[in-house]
């Protein structure tokens, strides 16, 4: 059983819902271009140019190893303790300043992740730091992506990214004020997403509200 409201007010309540999945719709459609935009930002990233110079990632960064650190032995902190899949919990104390780069080596192998505060990496993934002064970090995070590390993954029943096999790939560095730019432009990229991310899901939960109010 449920209550029926005049017909008025149904025609007034369609109208309301009509618009609300028109406004959910209209910024899906603009969260997939942005999406798209942000795509052809990274896969164009590692692209010859004339002002680039030529190298070997093994030449600009250090894969460095994670530590193990048992759940038991973990102390609920505020520090991240990251895996190759992403944050997987937290600690008192921390291995790596950050910002930083983390990269999956074994189970998500060649996953690259952007932490934002000082964290722990365990023995699963690789953290990553740099050999020159002139190359920005969030830089090196794009670049990262752009060379779908995953690709590089041994296939075995656990696939691994074997450093040695990353080193090898071939990088063009443009100058850091290149880099810069390219950063900038990204972050303007990913701020307009997570709005639009955001406003999808504010959207979705007043029209969820509004369902539960009428029945």
């Amino acid at each position: 059983e449920f209550l029926l409201p005049p017909k008025s007010e149904q025609k007034r309540l369609a109208e309301l819902l009509r618009a609300a999945d028109e406004m959910i719709e209209k910024e899906k459609k603009t969260h997939e271009k942005l999406k798209v935009i942000e795509y052809n930002l990274i896969t164009k990233l590692n692209n010859p140019c004339n002002n680039a110079t030529r190298c070997q990632l093994g030449e600009i960064v250090t894969l460095n190893y994670g530590k193990a650190l048992k759940e038991s032995d973990r102390i609920d902190g505020q520090f991240p303790v990251l895996s190759s899949s992403g944050i997987t919990g937290t600690h008192i104390d921390y291995m790596v300043k950050g910002p930083g780069i983390v990269v999956g080596r074994k189970g998500s192998a060649g996953n690259v992740i952007w932490v934002e505060k000082d964290f722990w990496t365990i023995d699963t993934a690789y953290w990553v730091s740099l050999k020159k002064n002139d190359i920005d970090l969030k830089w090196v995070y794009l670049l990262l992506q752009s060379l779908n590390l995953v690709d590089l993954a041994i296939t075995t029943a656990i696939p691994g990214l074997n450093r040695d096999d990353a080193y090898e790939q071939i990088v063009y560095i443009p100058p850091i004020d290149e880099q810069k730019k390219i950063v900038n432009e990204y972050s303007m990229i990913r701020t307009t997403i997570d709005r639009s991310s955001m406003i999808i899901g504010q959207s979705q939960q007043i029209k969820q509200e509004l369902i539960n109010k009428v029945f």
